[in-house]
């Protein structure tokens, strides 16, 4: 028996808690992701604290908040970590925003005619995001991020007739939905 080796399974199949847990699961998850979402509300402001930062995003959040509930120190750890995570994202957006904010022009919009409604001129957005895709050295998954952003920018403009002025007018606060 003891050279007999232990067969493992992994578990790859979502499975269902039993009926007495999940009401009491189900308001963890709600007021797990009440507090998340509160805290990327107060920390909307700041999202420079989070630009080209590495670590646990848990212990940034940390430094500037402190835990709201008396949940415990787990519960709390997981929601500034979720929080932190969108929160650095939404930084690097906005430092790609800063980028492309000078390139940012109606050179970028097709207008509309009889034919055609307002559409990007993709030709532009290329040539322009060409000269700053130098300072990424060949970075796919960077320019990639930037070509959104500058999409995005497009279509706030489609929407507004003007392009934002800062980051955080274009790109509504990224709250936690499901």
């Amino acid at each position: 028996m003891a050279d007999e080796k232990i067969k493992t399974v992994t578990l790859t199949h979502t499975f269902r808690l039993p009926d007495n847990l999940q009401a009491k699961s189900l308001r963890f998850v709600a007021a797990s992701r009440k507090t998340t979402n509160e805290t990327i509300q107060k920390l909307w402001g700041h999202l420079d604290v989070f630009k080209n930062t590495e670590g646990t995003t848990w212990k940034q959040v940390g430094k500037i908040l402190e835990q709201p509930h008396a949940n415990g120190n787990r519960q709390w750890r997981f929601e500034s970590e979720t929080a932190g995570r969108i929160l650095r994202q939404q930084a690097d957006r906005k430092n790609f925003f800063d980028q492309i904010f000078p390139i940012l022009s109606e050179s970028l919009i097709v207008h509309a005619d009889e034919k055609h409604r307002n559409r990007k001129n993709r030709k532009e957005i290329f040539a322009q995001l060409g000269l700053l895709k130098e300072t990424l050295a060949g970075d796919a998954e960077r320019t990639a991020y930037m070509l959104n952003v500058t999409e995005q920018a497009c279509n706030f403009f489609f929407e507004n007739d003007k392009f934002p002025e800062i980051y955080e007018e274009m790109q509504e606060i990224p709250l936690l939905k499901t």
